[in-house]
């Protein structure tokens, strides 16, 4: 299984997304982050890290993945909200 994990600023992270979804369809690829920087909280960044992992070792599918806020997620299913603070599903 090919897969590749990305740490990524979540301002620009779904424009990451939609560019590596335009160029690569035979990888899982896993977007990861956090709302709050990791010197100032260590346990949200390697949650998400971890979850990251775990996904990107156990899914089938060739996508580009979201993983934020205990979602992973296709990149165009979930988006920031900057209003509250946090990701959340786009259905």
């Amino acid at each position: 299984e090919k897969f590749f994990i990305l740490i990524h600023g979540t301002d620009t992270i779904h424009l990451t997304a939609e560019f590596f979804d335009e160029l690569f369809d035979d990888i899982v690829i896993v977007i990861t982050g956090a709302m709050k920087p990791f010197e100032i909280d260590k346990v949200e960044a390697s949650l998400n890290l971890g979850m990251a992992i775990g996904f990107a070792n156990g899914v089938e599918d060739y996508d580009v993945y979201i993983c934020m806020n205990g979602f992973t997620e296709p990149w165009d299913k979930i988006k920031k909200n900057t209003k509250f603070g946090k990701f959340q599903l786009v259905r």
